[in-house]
């Protein structure tokens, strides 16, 4: 029986996006928030939190 999940796994899931359930694989990881964020929320995680310094 073929399994219809997706064969890609992530080392780091996209915290922010995974609560949407979307999987997207998390460049960027903030500290502060102790969440990880793809290349495209990170533009707006930095927008917002401008103190935060995401790591990635």
């Amino acid at each position: 029986m073929a399994d219809s999940s997706s064969d890609v796994i992530y080392d780091y899931c996209f915290n922010v996006c995974e609560e949407d359930n979307v999987n997207k694989a998390a460049l960027f990881y903030c500290q502060q928030c102790s969440k990880g964020y793809c290349d495209k929320c990170v533009e707006n995680h930095n927008g917002l939190f401008k103190k935060h310094k995401s790591f990635g």
